[in-house]
C-alpha cells in the first residue's frame, strides 16, 4: 500500500462580494474568472437586486458492488468422446446440485461446454460463471467447492461488477449533494451576517472525479487479497466540485399588530 494516501479534499473556497450601484466589484482570481463571467451575465436581469454570495463546494457518493462473478471451470482429458463426457459431466451435475441447494436459480448462471480434440484424444472443457448478490453466499459456495472437488476442478477468485446505469446514477448523486452541501454553507453564512438567502442565481459543475479503492488506496500484489480486500477495491467513488451562487437578501422585520 502507498505510503502516503492521494489527497481528494481540499479547503473550501468562499467568495461573498457586497456592493452598492455605485461600487465596482473586487477582482476575481484566474480560476474563478469563468465562473465570475456566467454568473455576471445572469446577474444583468433587471430583476435582480440583492447582492450575491459564490460558494465553491464538493460532494462525495460511495457504492459498493452489486454482484460478485465466480467461473468455475472443469477440465479432462480422455480417449474417447464417452469416457471423456461421463468424466466432466458427473464434476458439472456435482457443481450445478450445490447451487442449487444454495438456492441459486438457473437465470444466475451460465453453462458453456467445449470439446476439442488433441492428437487422438479428446478434451471437454465447462465453464459455468455464477453471479451472486449475495457475498456471504458466493464465499460459502466456494468455499465449499473447492474443499470437494480435486485439482480438475478451477474456481476463480470473485470478480464484482455493477448493474447498468448504476454509476450514472451516482455521478448524479454526487452533483446534487455538492449543490446541496453548497447551499447548506451558504445559509450558514447567511444567518452569520443576519442576511436571509435567496435563490441560485448560477450553478455550475467545475469537475467529477471517479476512482476505485484500489486506485485510492494502491494495491499490495505481494499477497493474495482477501474477499473483503477484493470488493473494497472495487468500490467506487465519485467526488463532483460545482461552484454556486446564491441570492443574499437583507431580512424584513415583521410589523408588529
Amino acid at each position: 500500500m502507498n505510503s502516503e494516501a492521494k489527497r481528494w479534499f481540499y479547503p473550501a473556497q468562499v467568495f461573498a462580494q457586497f456592493t452598492s450601484s455605485g461600487e465596482k466589484p473586487a477582482k476575481f482570481t484566474d480560476k474563478q474568472e469563468s465562473s465570475r463571467e456566467n454568473m455576471t451575465n445572469t446577474a444583468k436581469d433587471k430583476s435582480i437586486a440583492s447582492d450575491i454570495i459564490q460558494i465553491f463546494e464538493t460532494g462525495e457518493m460511495t457504492i459498493a458492488p452489486d454482484y460478485a462473478q465466480v467461473t468455475v471451470v472443469c477440465t479432462n482429458v480422455k480417449d474417447t468422446v464417452e469416457d471423456v463426457k461421463t468424466s466432466v459431466n458427473k464434476r458439472v451435475e456435482y457443481i450445478l446440485q450445490t447451487l442449487r441447494s444454495h438456492n441459486i436459480g438457473k437465470n444466475c448462471y451460465i453453462v458453456d461446454r467445449s470439446l476439442m480434440k488433441k492428437e487422438s484424444k479428446y478434451e471437454l472443457r465447462v465453464e459455468i460463471s455464477v453471479q451472486f448478490t449475495d457475498f456471504t453466499k458466493c464465499q460459502e459456495v466456494s468455499n465449499f467447492l473447492v474443499e470437494k472437488l480435486d485439482v480438475s476442478v478451477e474456481i476463480s477468485r470473485p470478480c464484482f461488477h455493477y448493474m447498468p446505469g448504476r454509476l450514472e446514477s451516482l455521478r448524479r448523486q454526487s452533483c446534487v449533494l455538492a449543490v446541496q452541501n453548497a447551499r447548506v454553507k451558504a445559509l450558514e453564512i447567511a444567518n452569520s451576517l443576519n442576511q436571509s438567502l435567496g435563490q441560485a442565481r448560477h450553478i455550475h459543475e467545475q469537475s467529477t472525479e471517479e476512482y476505485t479503492g484500489r486506485e485510492h488506496e494502491g494495491r499490495n500484489t505481494e499477497r493474495t487479497e482477501t474477499f473483503q480486500e477484493l470488493m473494497k477495491s472495487a468500490t467506487v467513488t465519485v467526488v463532483t466540485k460545482v461552484f454556486v451562487a446564491f441570492e443574499l437578501k437583507v431580512k424584513t422585520k415583521k410589523r408588529t399588530k
